[in-house]
């Protein structure tokens, strides 16, 4: 029969004791819990840094495409344009304009900062057939006024109408100086136009 212990110590140094007995037994375990949410912090803070390079690497990627948009509108916007300023001021003037030399015209004056305030046919009579047994061609002269920012940009207009193969002869009929402005010059241009020396341009132009 075991002996009962009698516990003298006073009830302060009990619970003294009793306190540091729980601190030891619960320390460990928040020790755990602080060490877990320290990692957690690192973790998050990582994966914002990572996503933070993931933004910037996307940017980055995405940034040629906006350009291209903004070109893509800008494009736009000068077609929108262009094609005001002709359809308006030079269609109503000519109502059988050729649409696929008009546009490869307008694509030229595009190129060279060109713009017309007249886009005129005219009947030319025929041009003489290469082959003996062709018929003559019938022939019409456009007729091209406008201004341009040089006498740079008229040359280089100039040589690109020729390059296009849609006239068998290109000409400038007059060229002076703008009022109020130095460089930019005003010219008229005559250019022949037959409907098969055309074709070949015409549709190497819109296919």
């Amino acid at each position: 029969m075991s002996t009962p212990s009698i516990n003298l110590l006073p009830d302060a140094i009990v619970v003294r004791h009793e306190h540091r007995r729980q601190l030891r037994k619960w320390a460990p375990v928040w020790a755990g819990a602080f060490a877990l949410l320290v990692g957690a912090q690192l973790f998050l803070q990582w994966r914002v840094e990572d996503a933070k390079v993931a933004v910037a690497e996307l940017h980055d990627r995405v940034r040629p495409l906006y350009r291209i948009t903004e070109q893509i509108e800008s494009l736009k916007s000068s077609s929108a344009v262009l094609a005001a300023s002709v359809s308006q001021r030079v269609l109503l003037e000519q109502a059988d304009v050729p649409l696929a030399t008009l546009h490869v015209v307008a694509l030229t004056c595009q190129r060279n900062e060109i713009e017309l305030d007249l886009f005129r046919f005219e009947d030319a009579g025929r041009v003489a057939a290469r082959d003996p047994g062709e018929t003559p061609a019938p022939s019409r002269d456009l007729i091209l006024k406008g201004a341009a920012v040089s006498d740079v940009a008229v040359s280089q207009f100039i040589r690109d109408l020729k390059k296009s193969g849609l006239f068998t002869e290109v000409a400038l009929e007059s060229s002076q100086s703008s009022s109020g402005y130095a460089a930019e010059r005003t010219f008229q241009i005559r250019c022949q136009w037959t409907p098969s020396a055309a074709r070949p341009a015409v549709e190497g132009a819109t296919s």
